[in-house]
């Protein structure tokens, strides 16, 4: 909770747990995608300039439009950065996105310096590149999680759903859940192990794979 998490007792939530990672990986995919579609115009406009041509021909036009086109970019598709940024400093932490926010917030107070009247290069359009390349990243972050979550929920699918189970000498089956500590279960050869326990009879062969690959 002191990283800004917030932790819940485990209820049974895969729907939801799969809601909230489709609704991740739309979240940053609208982020990539805008964040493109702003640093694009940036990008040329950069380039224009470092050839001398200035877009708008106005000095002040040119810088004001740089500043505006950098601000849609650093703290509008990078607005969850920069506030995951800011929350993470105020509880004393960092991570990659302090890094991605001191760098793009210091390129565009340049810009702001400039515009003051201040001696100083502006470096705004660089700041929403910056920006764009980190949600780029975490666009193919939240898409190589997304697989590897699928792929996890299929691997645990393969595990036992229920089990034999030793109660007053006779052995009955029951779903999984309600297996209790202190059970004695039996497992037949070829049979899936239903959950974690120590062997107190008995020998066999145990088919691995799926915990080993």
């Amino acid at each position: 909770q002191e990283l800004g998490f917030r932790m819940e007792p485990h209820r049974e939530r895969r729907a939801e747990a799969e809601d909230y990672a489709a609704r991740e990986l739309r979240e940053a995919r609208r982020r990539f995608i805008w964040g493109w579609i702003l640093a694009v115009p940036s990008a040329v406009i950069m380039i224009l300039h470092e050839f001398g041509i200035n877009v708008p021909s106005d000095r002040t036009q040119h810088l004001l439009l740089e500043q505006f086109l950098s601000f849609l970019v650093i703290f509008v598709a990078g607005g969850d950065t920069i506030l995951r940024a800011v929350r993470q400093g105020v509880r004393g932490h960092t991570s990659m996105d302090t890094l991605i926010a001191l760098g793009t917030g210091a390129s565009f107070a340049s810009g702001l310096l400039k515009l003051a009247g201040w001696p100083v290069t502006s470096f705004a359009m660089v700041g929403g590149m910056i920006m764009a390349f980190h949600l780029t990243g975490r666009y193919i972050e939240e898409t190589a999680k997304g697989r590897a979550s699928q792929a996890i929920r299929k691997l645990i699918e393969l595990g036992a759903k229920s089990a034999h189970v030793l109660r007053d000498g006779v052995e009955v089956e029951l779903p999984l859940e309600q297996v209790v500590v202190g059970d004695v279960l039996v497992v037949r050869p070829g049979e899936k192990i239903p959950t974690d326990g120590e062997v107190v009879a008995g020998e066999s062969a145990v088919d691995e794979s799926m915990a080993t690959g």
